[in-house]
C-alpha cells in the first residue's frame, strides 16, 4: 500500500473513530466497525490474527486498529475483511 493511501485512511478512520466515539456514526458503521475489529481480535478458531499486537496495532500495515476498521474504505493487509 501506498503512504498516501494509508495516510488517507488514518484520517478518514480516526475522524470516524472520533464521531463513533460521540455517539454520532450509524448503526450499520458502528456493526461494521465492529465485526472488523472482532475479526482482528479473535480472528478464526478464537485465535487472534498473528498480526494482531498489543495496543491494538496491526503488526502488518502499523495502522490503529480501532481507527482503520471504522474506514469503509480500508482493507486488512491480509485480506480478512
Amino acid at each position: 500500500m501506498s503512504k498516501l493511501k494509508q495516510l488517507g485512511e488514518i484520517a478518514r478512520g480516526f475522524s470516524k473513530l472520533m464521531l463513533s466515539k460521540l455517539e454520532l456514526t450509524s448503526d450499520e458503521q458502528k456493526e461494521m466497525a465492529d465485526n472488523r475489529l472482532k475479526i482482528c481480535r479473535e480472528g478464526f478458531d478464537n485465535k487472534p490474527c498473528p498480526f494482531f499486537q498489543h495496543f491494538e496495532i496491526c503488526g502488518k500495515c502499523g495502522c490503529y486498529l480501532p481507527a482503520k476498521t471504522q474506514d469503509k474504505f480500508s482493507e486488512c493487509p491480509e485480506k480478512h475483511w
